[in-house]
């Protein structure tokens, strides 16, 4: 029997592949390092929305994006501030896809660095571009699980 209700799916998936965050000492890098089963991929999970009051189906990959972009804005918020007692200025996130065939592996990684205060008109793609480029497309939900689908990586 699941205990997860539906609106807490994506936050158990997002903490499941979150393998590890590492604040490198004087360097003022926080690297976030996700490990995801490619079945998890393929498929989306509940998410609650607060401001609708329902339950969403979101992608994990579009859930580690929009949260790593919320800890970017909030580190670059927290500098404002607290600067003279830690330094972060930048986030880092590696994210590798775990397939079976160790032939075709499928990882990307994205730096967030501060370019001037947060501005809720910018989003993930705006701040990273090139860095979440995929076949011609992003890295997104559904662009990563035709590119899976399509070139038959499992």
């Amino acid at each position: 029997m699941n205990k997860i209700k539906k609106g807490s799916e994506i936050h158990q998936k997002y903490d499941e592949c979150l393998h590890n965050v590492e604040v490198e000492p004087n360097s003022g890098i926080v690297t976030f390092d996700f490990h995801i089963q490619i079945q998890d991929t393929l498929k989306t999970f509940g998410k609650y929305i607060k401001e609708t009051g329902t339950n969403q189906d979101v992608f994990l990959i579009d859930e580690i994006l929009a949260r790593t972009l919320k800890s970017h804005y909030e580190t670059v918020y927290c500098m404002r501030y607290l600067s003279y007692q830690i330094s972060i200025v930048k986030l880092v996130v590696k994210i590798e896809i775990q397939v079976t065939d160790m032939t075709r592996q499928l990882n990307t990684s994205y730096e967030l660095i501060e370019k001037g205060y947060p501005n809720e008109e910018h989003d993930i793609y705006d701040l990273c571009g090139q860095q979440l480029k995929l076949n011609g497309g992003y890295w997104k939900g559904v662009d990563l699980k035709e590119y899976i689908e399509k070139h038959k990586i499992n």
